[in-house]
């Protein structure tokens, strides 16, 4: 198991930091929705725009480059369900896209 915990991915991402961002992923997600959407271009300008601050707030840390890795993906992801969606159709997203999570219930 240790063998796996100090390789890298795409030449700079350790393990423990990539497996720490998916596991909070979900839970910015779930955390932001209510507050600045998901899946549109704002809630990807405002996710990403956090991750690119995070290190002059937080510093340099583990936990800060997992948090900023996790809101980047996050933000990356928004974005391009904001831009991309129409045009793409199994990306989703675009005009769809709503800050209201029950917005499908009424």
């Amino acid at each position: 198991m240790t063998e796996i915990f100090g390789k890298k991915i795409g030449g700079g991402v350790p393990i423990d930091e990539l497996l720490g961002a998916g596991a909070l992923k979900p839970i910015f997600e779930g955390m932001m929705a209510p507050y600045v959407g998901n899946g549109n271009v704002v809630s990807g300008a405002v996710k990403l725009g956090g991750a690119l601050v995070l290190p002059a707030i937080g510093g340099n840390g583990k936990f800060v480059r997992i948090t900023q890795l996790a809101l980047g993906v996050v933000g990356a992801e928004d974005l391009m369900r904001g831009l991309l969606g129409g045009v793409i159709p199994a990306i989703g997203g675009g005009a769809r896209s709503t800050s209201d999570p029950f917005v499908e219930a009424m």
